[in-house]
């Protein structure tokens, strides 16, 4: 199962998939709670794994979606990044749509660490109070530390004693 934002995409999924004899569906979501709804409800027994084509918050809505299921049912999850940072996407060193398609085509796979967090009070749109954040989704953050380090470097600030 593939879950995008635009139909965009479609041409090249066939261009890749069609000639490997992968099988696909895809579904247009209109929403990030629809992406979560979507992988919370899916019957997984049809699929062998969830594609999110979009950006890091598709892939978090998506991973959501399917970690909050009630009957505990996981499938692979890969995400084809065209959104607009790709931050989970370069962290992993995957830089564009090719490079991910590829991925999946090779049948490459990672595993993440996953952070629960609860929000006391907190349910809107089928959501529940607990969410679960992407460790890899941080990893932004130490390079923007180093990136400012390098800035105030060149400015001559004294970084270190």
């Amino acid at each position: 199962m593939i879950i995008c934002f635009s139909e965009r995409i479609i041409p090249t999924l066939k261009s890749r998939f069609d000639p490997a004899d992968i099988k696909f569906e895809v579904k247009i979501a209109h929403s990030k709670p629809e992406i979560f709804n979507l992988a919370h409800s899916l019957d997984y027994s049809k699929y062998s794994a969830l594609v999110a084509c979009g950006g890091d918050r598709t892939y978090h809505e998506l991973v959501n979606g399917m970690l909050l299921r009630g009957d505990g049912a996981r499938l692979p999850v890969a995400l084809i990044p065209t959104g607009s940072n790709n931050g989970h996407c370069k962290s992993i060193g995957i830089t564009g749509v090719q490079e991910a398609l590829q991925h999946i085509l090779d049948g490459r796979v990672s595993r993440f660490d996953v952070m629960k967090v609860t929000r006391d009070g907190y349910e809107e749109n089928n959501y529940t109070s607990h969410r679960y954040s992407i460790s890899s989704i941080i990893q932004g953050f130490p390079c923007d530390l180093i990136k400012n380090a390098t800035y105030l470097h060149m400015l001559k600030y004294k970084l270190f004693d």
